[in-house]
């Protein structure tokens, strides 16, 4: 009985490892088209991007549910992203580099967070691609006017 739980216990750590060792973010799982981060409330700094590390196009990455205060520019370039859920984190603050060379983004969840104030550079290099943007329950007081064209 013994050795078969040391198995599956073996098995289970062989299993998450590979899931994040692959991983272009550092303490996530992927799998397939999605990277998850823990969804914990515990992850208060954005993870570390691994570098040479790479993904497959069009994929979806959700880093919800934690106590992110910002997201370190440039963290997202080179990468093609179809929808990045950040939402229910405690982020009060974008700068115009946040999505600084992003690859396809369509839709981009910021809900439920602490954001202040908006840059209106701050979506500049997603407009192209962004069709939906959530910015419900926030703490919006300022928001310089931002011009997206192709939003629903």
């Amino acid at each position: 009985m013994l050795f078969i739980w040391m198995s599956f216990v073996l098995c289970a750590y062989v299993i998450e490892t590979e899931a994040h060792a692959d991983c272009i973010f550092l303490g996530c799982s992927c799998a397939r088209d999605t990277i998850r981060c823990p969804h914990d409330g515990y992850l208060t700094m954005f993870p570390k991007r691994r570098i040479g590390k790479t993904y497959i196009d069009n994929m979806l990455i959700d880093i919800s549910g934690n106590g992110l205060q910002m997201v370190p520019d440039d963290r997202f370039a080179h990468l093609n992203v179809l929808k990045i859920d950040l939402s229910r984190n405690s982020i009060y603050k974008l700068s115009a580099d946040t999505f600084r060379d992003i690859l396809g983004l369509s839709e981009l969840d910021l809900s439920s967070n602490k954001l202040r104030y908006l840059n209106s550079n701050t979506f500049i290099p997603i407009d192209s691609s962004l069709q939906t943007l959530v910015l419900n329950d926030n703490y919006l007081i300022q928001m310089e006017t931002i011009r997206l064209t192709n939003l629903n």
